[in-house]
């Protein structure tokens, strides 16, 4: 279990708040989009000081198997947001709510993941989006980062296929040296 708390947007490369965060502000149409792709042992991430026109947004996130919860504190006018999670594969989406109200997200189903997106209008003050789910798995490889000019040389997951209780996964996998491949789920 990792907590990774305090990130600024300024200390991160664009790469990663573009990447992994899925951090995009777009300051004249008051519109922020928070689409995160976090390693699967993340469960805990904060953000402060996200700058939307002059005020400096913060969020909370907190994701577990069963649950993905958004806190946002705004201490200005309000804003758009555009909030994207990546679940687990074949997850299902029991009900999200926006500061205690029903909406309903939109479903896409990726290679490896399922990703539910709301459209938010946050107020000044404290927000927060609950999405409460049920199944789904996650893939996760055990791949080591290369050095500087070196060959990628862990697994790499080409496909996979979720339907109903049966998985299919197409890989590229090193002859060379000892590969695994974990599936977490709570089905």
């Amino acid at each position: 279990d990792r907590d990774v708390t305090g990130v600024q947007t300024c200390a991160l490369p664009i790469s990663s708040v573009q990447g992994l965060l899925g951090l995009q502000v777009d300051a004249p149409a008051r519109t922020i989009t928070f689409a995160p792709r976090l390693p699967f042992t993340w469960h805990d991430l904060s953000m402060a000081h996200v700058p939307l026109d002059g005020e400096k947004i913060s969020f909370t996130l907190h994701e577990n198997s069963t649950e993905v919860d958004l806190g946002i504190d705004n201490p200005g006018a309000s804003f758009s947001l555009n909030f994207a999670p990546t679940l687990p594969l074949g997850a299902s989406v029991l009900y999200v709510d926006v500061n205690h109200r029903a909406v309903q997200p939109t479903i896409t189903q990726g290679l490896r993941d399922t990703v539910a997106s709301v459209k938010v209008q946050v107020m000044h003050g404290t927000n927060e989006v609950r999405m409460v789910l049920r199944g789904g798995l996650s893939i996760i490889t055990s791949n080591s980062a290369p050095l500087l000019g070196e060959p990628s040389h862990g697994v790499r997951i080409i496909d996979a296929t979720l339907a109903g209780d049966s998985l299919k996964l197409t890989a590229d996998i090193p002859v060379d040296r000892s590969s695994t491949v974990d599936i977490a789920t709570d089905w």
